[in-house]
Formats: C-alpha cells, sequence, structure tokens
C-alpha cells in the first residue's frame, strides 16, 4: 500500500477490522506497496520463506478484509493532478520571463516574429524542410539559453586563429539565398565592445576564407585567369570594368577588393570614368549584391546570441559560416553608404547630361531595391528645383513613373515633396515644378486621406499668392488644377474650407487669365454641385466668359465647354439656358472651325436634353433661319466655315 493512499480508522472498523489491525496496517513496511494482492489461498510456505510469511499473513488479511477491491486509481489521478498543477505554474513563470525579455530598451514589446523558413545545407540539413524548421524551432526556443557572453567570444577568436585548408564559403548562386532567415533577437542586444569584437572576428574569418579562394584560383592556372590578370594590370577601361564586374559576380564574398576598386573609380574627378564606374555599380547592386525583398543589416542589428545556439544544433564551421555572412553583409552595407555619397557629387555636377544620367541612376535603385530608398527618394525629389528645365521636368517624369510602378509610395513621395515645398529660401521655381507634379497624381478612391491633403497644400499656397495680388501667375493655375484632380476623391465635411476662399475664386474669375478663370469656374462649380447650391453669381460669371477676347486662343476649350456643358444641364432655369445657346450660336460667328463646331454639337446635345429649346429657337429666329436656308447656294456665303457649319446644323435641325 502507498504511503500516499487515505484510509482511517473508522474505515477498518466498518470493513469489520478492530484497531489493532488498523496499526498493523500503518505499520507495513513502503517496499511491500508494489506487491499484489492476489494471493493464492493454498500456497505453501516452506521454513526458507519463514521470513516472507509475515507479509503473506498480512495480505491474505488485507484480502478477506476486502482491500484488494479499493480503486487505487483515485490515488494516481491526484498525483497526477498535482504534477499538472506544478507544470503549469512552471510554465506561466516561463512565459512570464520570456515576454519580459521581449521588452526593448525604447519600452516597447518586440511582437514580430519571422516566419521560419528552411536552412541551406551549409547549415547541416540536407534539403530543408521538416528537419529545417524544427532546427529554427530549436534555436527560437534556446536563444534566451544562450546569451553573448565571453566564452562565446572565446570560442569565435580560437576558430578563426585556426588555419583552414577548405572553404567556408561556396561560390554559387546569390549569396543572400544562402544566409537563413533566423528569427529576431529576442534577448538584450549585444554591447558596442562586443559588436566590434564580433566584426574583427568576421573579418579574420573572411580574410581567411579569400585567402584560399585566390590561392585555389591561382594553383588553377586556367585561360580564363590568366586574361582577367592581364585585362586588370594592360586592359583598356571598359575592359577592366568588364573584368571587375566578372570577378564580383563569381564569387562577391571573396572580392570585395574588386567592389573597392570600382567605388574608387566612381569618385575619380574623370566624369567619363565615374560614369561607366557607376554603370557597373548599378549593375552588381540590381543582380548581383541587394536582397530582392530586405534590405541590408549592419552587424549590430544582427542576433549575435544565436552563434552558440547555431554551434550546438549544426556544428561550429555552420557557426563560422554564418559570422562570416553577416559580416559581409556588414560590409555592403557600409558600402552602399559610399555609393550615395558618390551619387551625390554626381547628381550637383555642373554638367547637365552627367545630372541627367544619375537621375537615371538614382530611379534605378531605388524603383528596384529598398535599400537606401531614403536617401535616393531624397535626392530624386530634390532634383525638381534643378535650375535646369530639363532636369526638373526628367526629375517630375521619373516621380510619376514611379508612383505609377508603386503606388503604395504616394503617400511617401507626396510628404518629401512637401517638405520640399515648405523649405526655407526654396525657389520659386521648384515649388512650381513640385505642384506640378502634384497636381498630376492619378487618385482612386481609396485615397481619400492622401486627396485631402493635396488640398490643404495646394489652399495653403493659393491664400500665399492671393495676398501678393499674383493672380494672373502659371502658379495659380497649377494650383486651381491641383484642386480640382483632388476635389472628387477628398472627404472635406468642413464647408469653411472653400467658403474661406470662394470670393478670392470669383475674383481670378473676373482679374485672372482665361486659362487661370476656367481653373476657378471648374472649382467653384465642383463645390457647389457637391452642396447643391449652383449659385446666380457662378452663372454670371459663367455667361460674361463666353465673350471674352481670351476665349479665342486659348488651350482650355475643352474644360471650358465641359463646365459648361455641365452647368447648363443641372440649371434649373429655362430662361438662362435659353439665353446662353443664344449666346453660343453668336460666339460661333467668329470663332475657329473646330471650336464653333464643338460648340454647335454642345446646343445640339441641349436641344437633345432640353426639347423646347428647338420650338423657342425657330420661333425667335425665323427671319435668321430663312436667310441660312435661302443663301445655302452662295458660294461667297458657304465660304465662311462658321457660317457654312452653322447653315448645315440648322439644316438638320429643321428636317429633323
Amino acid at each position: 500500500l502507498s504511503k500516499t493512499m487515505a484510509f482511517t480508522l473508522d474505515a477498518v472498523l466498518d470493513l469489520g477490522g478492530e484497531k489493532d489491525d488498523f496499526e498493523e496496517l500503518r505499520a507495513v513496511d513502503d517496499d511491500s506497496e508494489e506487491m499484489e494482492l492476489d494471493v493464492d489461498d493454498n500456497a505453501h510456505v516452506t521454513e526458507d520463506d519463514a521470513p516472507k510469511l509475515e507479509d503473506l499473513e498480512i495480505k491474505r488479511f488485507l484480502k478477506k478484509l476486502g482491500f484488494s477491491k479499493l480503486d487505487k486509481t483515485k490515488t494516481r489521478k491526484r498525483e497526477e493532478n498535482n504534477e499538472a498543477v506544478e507544470r503549469d505554474k512552471k510554465q506561466s513563470k516561463e512565459k512570464k520571463r520570456k515576454q519580459s525579455s521581449l521588452v526593448r530598451e525604447d519600452g516597447r514589446v518586440e511582437d514580430k516574429v519571422s516566419q521560419l523558413q528552411s536552412i541551406s545545407g551549409d547549415y547541416g540539413v540536407d534539403g530543408g524542410g521538416k528537419e529545417a524548421e524544427k532546427q529554427l524551432q530549436f534555436v527560437q526556443q534556446s536563444a534566451s539559453k544562450h546569451p553573448l557572453d565571453t566564452g562565446l567570444l572565446e570560442q569565435l577568436e580560437t576558430s578563426a586563429a585556426k588555419p583552414a585548408m577548405r572553404l567556408l564559403v561556396v561560390s554559387g548562386g546569390h549569396w543572400f539565398e544562402n544566409v537563413p532567415d533566423l528569427p529576431p533577437d529576442v534577448g538584450v542586444r549585444p554591447d558596442d565592445e562586443s559588436t566590434a569584437r564580433c566584426d574583427k572576428i568576421g573579418a579574420m574569418l573572411l580574410e581567411r576564407d579569400s585567402m584560399i579562394y585566390k590561392q585555389k584560383k591561382e594553383s588553377q592556372k586556367s585561360s580564363d585567369a590568366q586574361w582577367l590578370k592581364t585585362v586588370l594590370t594592360s586592359g583598356t577601361l571598359s575592359d577592366k570594368l568588364a573584368a571587375l564586374v566578372l570577378q564580383i559576380q563569381e564569387s562577391p564574398e571573396h572580392q570585395l577588393s574588386c567592389l573597392d576598386m570600382l567605388l574608387r573609380m566612381m569618385k575619380k574627378k574623370s566624369k567619363r570614368e565615374a560614369l561607366m564606374a557607376l554603370d557597373a555599380v548599378r549593375q552588381l547592386w540590381l543582380t548581383d549584391l541587394l536582397p530582392e525583398v530586405r534590405r541590408l543589416k549592419p552587424l549590430s542589428q544582427r542576433p549575435l546570441a544565436y552563434l552558440s545556439t547555431i554551434a550546438q544544433s549544426s556544428g561550429s564551421e555552420a557557426r563560422d559560416r554564418l559570422l562570416l555572412y553577416w559580416h559581409f553583409e556588414d560590409q555592403l552595407h557600409k558600402r552602399c553608404g559610399q555609393v550615395i555619397e558618390a551619387l551625390q557629387i554626381l547628381i550637383h555636377d555642373v554638367e547637365e547630361n552627367v545630372r541627367k544620367k544619375t537621375l537615371g541612376l538614382v530611379y534605378d535603385l531605388l524603383s528596384s531595391k529598398p535599400e537606401q530608398e531614403k536617401e535616393l527618394l531624397s535626392m530624386l525629389v530634390n532634383k525638381l528645383g534643378d535650375p535646369t528645365r530639363q532636369v526638373s521636368s526628367k526629375a517630375a517624369y521619373l516621380l510619376l513613373k514611379l508612383v505609377s510602378s508603386h503606388p503604395n509610395m504616394k503617400l511617401v513621395v507626396m510628404c518629401e515633396v512637401e517638405k520640399l515645398l515648405y523649405r526655407p529660401k526654396v525657389s520659386g521655381k521648384a515649388q512650381y515644378c513640385a505642384i506640378c507634379f502634384l497636381n498630376q497624381l492619378i487618385l482612386t478612391q481609396r485615397e481619400s486621406q492622401l486627396a485631402s491633403r493635396l488640398i490643404d497644400i495646394y489652399f495653403s499656397f493659393f491664400k500665399l499668392y492671393t495676398k501678393k495680388g499674383s493672380v494672373e501667375t502659371r502658379m495659380l493655375g497649377a494650383l486651381l488644377c491641383g484642386v480640382n484632380r483632388a476635389f472628387p476623391f477628398a472627404k472635406i465635411d468642413d464647408d469653411g474650407v472653400f467658403q474661406e476662399h470662394l470670393n478670392t475664386l470669383f475674383h481670378v474669375v473676373h482679374a485672372g487669365t482665361f486659362n487661370t478663370s476656367v481653373q476657378a469656374l471648374m472649382l467653384l462649380y465642383q463645390v457647389m454641385e457637391s452642396r447643391k447650391s449652383v449659385s446666380d453669381r457662378f452663372y454670371q460669371a459663367l455667361y460674361e466668359k463666353l465673350l471674352d477676347p481670351g476665349l479665342r486662343a486659348s488651350s482650355k476649350h475643352a474644360m471650358f465647354l465641359n463646365v459648361l456643358f455641365k452647368a447648363l444641364k443641372s440649371d434649373p432655369s429655362r430662361n438662362r439656358v435659353m439665353a446662353f445657346v443664344k449666346r453660343l450660336l453668336q460666339v460661333c460667328f467668329y470663332q475657329h472651325a473646330d471650336f464653333s463646331c464643338a460648340m454647335l454639337y454642345l446646343v445640339s446635345e441641349m436641344e437633345r436634353i432640353r426639347p423646347y429649346l428647338l420650338d423657342k429657337l425657330l420661333a425667335q429666329n425665323e427671319v435668321l433661319l430663312d436667310f441660312i436656308v435661302h443663301s445655302f447656294v452662295e458660294v461667297s456665303f458657304l465660304s465662311v466655315p462658321p457660317l457654312r457649319l452653322l447653315a448645315t446644323i440648322l439644316l438638320v435641325i429643321k428636317l429633323n
């Protein structure tokens, strides 16, 4: 019987036993608790078995009392429940400890966990799959158990100091495909001293591996290797660049010296050599050196504590290989900064062709890779203020092309352009070019926030320019164009935003150029129509513009006819619509043939929408209609294109 079995004196008495029986049962030794109670009553006991006689008698007595029928599972269940409670307490403590370790120095909790991906066979996993996932799970679970201590650093230094006979990194494929996507560092980041020591160890490993690689290349003595060596020493500039690119593509991990040569050539004063080297670097950056979907990470952002876990799961060689890759990526990250510095110099060159070519290279890097995108975008936006019109126009074109291929970058690009607009001492030309870029953005209904921010920018500059009295500038037209484009997609509940500028807009209609007036009329109609309150003041301003002298030479005929047709279509006053139609027929006599034809077509559309116009027109202009019909055969009359078009339209109307 187990000591944990609960039986009392009352239970023994109920079964027919006595107090002495209870005392004897308590005195039973623990060693006999595992013995079975199913004892044969006829078992023969010899003298040799005399020491066991007492135990047998006790077991027979217990059997007679019925203790063999007791349910032992109750005791076992209690024991299992107690163990489960203790296990839950331990798990709860472990969970709290892990959560506390996720808190970074800035007080936030790291809640982003990378998805598990297969580890390359170089790290001890053949074929990836479930085995790789198990290994990554082991790494994630045991990361907090292996902090970056002096023991790990000493092991790394010892391993790096040993001579090696084979390569840690075998060339083939892209280098970033061989780096496993480990879970994020859930522990405390290593201090600067530890990071510096790891960087030094990684440099030793990379240097040792590069020496082995070069020795193997020299021992091969192939014709290609000899040709590359000859070209690098006595070849032309283009041949040298091709040889450097070829060597880097073959094994970038072992050819950092070749990459440094290209970077030095980019910084030379010779523009031809610098641009050719820049082309070579761009090719390497886009095809071989930069990862596709992530940025380069410096060594200080790497989970160095995982090196100990990798050593336990895959061996010291896999650990050294991983540190080598991390150090190589850190070196690439630093050299990316050098490329940005070289681009900054070339993009401000005095020669226009150099600036334009550098702009193209900046766009290629920005649109293809996420590396250093903030600096590249800033360079591209800043060239909107270039003093040369061709360069600023190309910058605007490339930015539009960027947001077209990457629609999610619209808000980011707009914020960067906004910084340029409000920068102190920025030129008016740069502001105009930036506004022209913004009003060309193609918006959707899901981008209401972006449209609202654009309207805020436009009206802030609109207020500034109207205060100066500049109502005839091209900047005002660009601002009104931007508001007209953004207004249908914006959600603005505050009417005060437009009411504040309503009088100013009408002032622009009357005092500005015809093109600017058309932009203001379009904006006024959109705002009033959205509020269902198109005023008589608007129709009066629109009616006056039909006789504006600038109408004949304007480039906004399509926009003017558009706002005119919308306004007449929604006008509830019949007399006013009839007055507009008469004025349109009058204007047709002295406008160009194409514009006259467009106005007559507008009249015919209005007649289709409002049939009463034809009756009133024929009744009030019977004399004019007869004159046109009887004069149709006269050559002198038909030689005037507007009159010929008018006669044709009226005849068609009469026949129908």
